[in-house]
């Protein structure tokens, strides 16, 4: 079984606390999580992982530093040749018996569309900034988290992220503090319609387009 996770947190501005809180106590949380996703099956995870400057700080410190590599994987060079850009770093490592997982932490790419098309995640974690929402919701039967940056000036991302939740497109967590909770919760993991807090319907909506997108 194969499970796809795409994780953003911006260009502009990057949001590293996306990353340090689903990093955090990964192997307590996060991955024990994609263990659950399948009792009867080895579980193949694919995580790629935008962090903007930061990126190989962030490997080190979560990745590089505390798993050792498993073996050349194909997967994981095919999307870095997808990506095309240097300023990445891999690693495809064994987490137990059950569980495979291939990182990716990059900082910027121009292919992220052709990316997608070839990950086709079953999950998109983003920070609350249009672009990335978009990006995420021409994806097709996707679940898709936004992560507010608190921090910005005038929590302008609050009031994107609730607009859009509001419209049944994405789940909002409103601080990383809730999105702790979420990833701690497990629930955005499954494969479920179920996201966290409520069903979601994902997508273009007719309702979206004529209100937000106005097209």
């Amino acid at each position: 079984m194969e499970y796809n996770v795409y994780v953003t947190v911006g260009a502009t501005i990057p949001f590293d606390g996306i990353v340090d809180t689903l990093f955090d106590q990964c192997e307590e949380n996060l991955f024990k999580h994609f263990t659950k996703l399948n009792e009867k099956e080895r579980i193949i995870v694919n995580l790629v992982v935008q962090c903007g400057s930061t990126y190989e700080q962030l490997f080190n410190k979560y990745i590089k530093n505390n798993f050792e590599e498993n073996r050349e994987n194909n997967r994981i060079n095919e999307l870095i040749r997808i990506l095309n850009t240097n300023d990445c770093r891999n690693k495809s490592i064994s987490i137990n018996d059950k569980l495979d997982v291939n990182v990716i932490f990059f900082n910027l790419s121009t292919n992220i569309s052709k990316l997608l098309t070839s990950l086709s995640p079953n999950l998109v974690i983003t920070h609350a900034g249009t672009g990335s929402l978009l990006d995420a919701m021409n994806i097709k039967n996707v679940k898709i988290l936004t992560v507010v940056n608190t921090s910005l000036m005038n929590n302008h991302q609050l009031e994107i992220a609730e607009k859009f939740e509001e419209y049944g497109v994405v789940t909002c967590c409103k601080d990383l503090l809730e999105f702790k909770e979420e990833i701690q919760g497990g629930t955005i993991f499954t494969k479920n319609i179920q996201c966290g807090k409520k069903e979601i319907i994902r997508g273009f909506n007719k309702k979206f387009n004529d209100d937000i997108l106005l097209f």
